[in-house]
């Protein structure tokens, strides 16, 4: 009597409705799209436009010796692949321009898609970029954003020399972008593939069925129409 007094009732798990699905769905698809556009504009800001100066001696950008001109990251890192001491932050932007805009900018263009009510391919695209470039391009490739900056740091031999301070900043800024894509990636993209499964899958589905039951409607009728001819071809011989 003591035992079965003792014993605990586990409450059974009360199934979602397609509301619930729904709203969870629909947050997870809002976080991976503003990621997608928060990644979007790190391409431009860090991979085309900023640099972050260490002090007025730091002339990395100047075009002319007196620093009246100046030029972009985007036009600078191309032929700084081989600089004595930037060489890590020449690639560092060369890096970010390249990957972000391979992963982060197609995600932002078929998360606008799937928002605007596309044909289905739209939403048929985010789920794919969300489920493997966006998934493991944001984890594996976007972690070299953070492994670059370090390996200029000490490559450095003193807080003063350029590029110190920019590449301080990236690592601080990219490492938070980082975390946030892969988070958000690993958390949301299943429920990216049940809102794809629930809504594009059984659209395609039916389309499928309806051509065999179309084929098969079809065949019945070549049926008869052949025997039909047969039976004309033999009458045609007995006459």
């Amino acid at each position: 009597m003591a035992g079965e007094a003792g014993e605990v009732k586990v409450a059974e798990a009360v199934p979602q409705t397609v509301a619930e699905e729904m709203a969870e769905e629909d947050f997870w698809t809002l976080m991976i799209g503003i990621d997608s556009i928060v990644c979007t504009l790190w391409w431009f800001i860090w991979g085309w436009f900023v640099y972050i100066e260490t002090n007025v001696q730091d002339s990395t950008m100047c075009v002319n010796s007196d620093c009246l001109v100046k030029t972009l990251p985007i036009a600078w890192f191309w032929n700084s692949l081989t600089h004595t001491t930037l060489s890590w932050t020449a690639l560092q932007y060369l890096w970010i321009w390249l990957f972000y805009m391979l992963i982060s900018v197609p995600e932002m263009i078929f998360w606008a898609m799937h928002m605007i009510g596309s044909p289905p391919i739209g939403t048929f695209l985010f789920n794919m970029w969300v489920s493997y470039p966006g998934l493991y391009g944001g984890w594996i490739l976007y972690m070299f954003t953070m492994i670059w900056p370090i390996v200029q740091l000490t490559s450095l031999s003193s807080i003063s020399q350029p590029g110190y301070t920019n590449a301080a900043i990236q690592l601080a800024m990219l490492t938070m972008s980082w975390l946030f894509t892969g988070i958000v990636h690993v958390l949301g993209y299943p429920y990216i593939n049940r809102m794809y499964e629930r809504t594009l899958a059984p659209v395609v589905e039916e389309a499928a069925v309806e051509e065999v039951v179309e084929e098969e409607v079809a065949e019945p009728e070549d049926v008869e129409f052949e025997e039909e001819e047969e039976i004309e071809e033999e009458e045609e011989d007995s006459d």
